[in-house]
Parts: structure tokens; sequence; C-alpha cells
């Protein structure tokens, strides 16, 4: 199967609010036919890969597979993450690590509260 392929069916279980439904309906092709091209590795048109991905908010090369990261489209982002994402990438590699330690502490200290709730 092909990078776009893969990459599609990881959007789409990468959160709730994304379904090949919708997908289907933002593209305007028939759900058989978006299932066909996930499922049995079918190629897909451009003009459908440019919609695939304003559907999903990531840049055509990440799809593509020329780019590891989606790219997020920023017109997808509110005025806050837009401020964040500037302001981000205004830091050196130092100050980014910082941030990139800092952002996977607090994933792990609520994925032990999570557990600790689900446990008892």
């Amino acid at each position: 199967m092909s990078t776009i392929n893969n990459r599609i069916i990881n959007l789409l279980g990468s959160s709730k609010n994304f379904t090949q439904k919708d997908l289907s309906n933002y593209i305007g092709k028939p759900a058989n036919t978006v299932n066909t091209w996930l499922k049995h590795g079918r190629s897909i048109p451009a003009d459908c890969i440019i919609l695939i991905c304003e559907y999903f908010g990531v840049d055509v090369n990440f799809l593509l597979g020329v780019t590891e990261l989606p790219n997020i489209l920023s017109s997808n982002l509110n005025e806050y993450e837009q401020e964040l994402l500037e302001t981000y990438n205004q830091l050196d590699s130092r100050g980014q690590h910082r941030v990139h330690t800092v952002i996977y502490e607090e994933l792990d200290r609520m994925k032990a509260e999570q557990s600790k709730k689900i446990i008892g």
C-alpha cells in the first residue's frame, strides 16, 4: 500500500473528529470509492489529494511522504495556537528542545493520572 493511503488511514484513526464518511462527503466521492482507495491501495486522483489535505489540515508534502511531519496548515489553527506556533518558531534549538521536554513531561503526567483513575 502506498504512503498516501497509509497516512490517510493513520489520520482517520488519529481523532474522533475524522471519519471516512465525512472525508468522502468533503471530497465529493462515494464512500465505497474512498474505501477502495484505502483498503485496496488504489491510487488517488491528484485533485482529491488536495481536498484530503484540506480536510485533515495537513500539508501535501506530508501526505505524499516527502516530510515526516504533517505541517499543520495555519488556517486550521485558532488565533492562540497560531501565536504559540509563531513564538515556538522564533526559539533557537535549545529553546525548542526545552518546550518538547515540558510537553512530553506533561503528557506523561496526564497519562499517569488517567491510569490512577482507571485502576481506582
